[in-house]
């Protein structure tokens, strides 16, 4: 699969945006864009909302899958992925950015994708939190 930055660079030529143009979008500098598309910082959610609005496919750039599924499976919600986004950043920063690499957070939020997927509407926050923590302590 291809990285989170390599999947915000494809939506923003898909856009046909500049960097500077797209971190605006977001509520970014063009430095930052940089930063995210090498995939040395991650966004947080308030800039993955702001790009959804302005027409970015947030489930492809979560997920590597574009929102609609040809495939026929169950897909999230942008604001489910959203939601599994902050539980993911959430458990990070309680367990320590240190403890969980940034592999392991991605294996994290797949987990909570496919999770969710499968019961739609079903999981809250508080119960995105257990399942991560479940996940994190097997």
């Amino acid at each position: 699969m291809t990285s989170f930055g390599r999947r915000l660079r494809q939506e923003r030529d898909r856009l046909g945006l500049s960097q500077e143009q797209f971190g605006e979008l977001g509520g970014v500098k063009r430095s930052s864009q940089h930063l995210y598309e090498h995939d040395v910082r991650r966004p947080d959610a308030d800039y993955l909302a702001k790009i959804h609005g302005a027409g970015a496919d947030v489930g492809f750039l979560l997920t590597g899958r574009a929102s609609a599924s040809s495939a026929g499976e169950p897909m999230l919600s942008v604001s489910e992925a959203l939601a599994a986004f902050r539980a993911v950043a959430d458990f990070v920063r309680i367990q320590g950015d240190d403890v969980v690499s940034h592999d392991e957070r991605q294996r994290l939020f797949e987990f909570l994708c496919r999770s969710v997927a499968a019961e739609p509407n079903a999981a809250g926050v508080g119960e995105l939190q257990v399942r991560l923590a479940r996940r994190w302590a097997s």
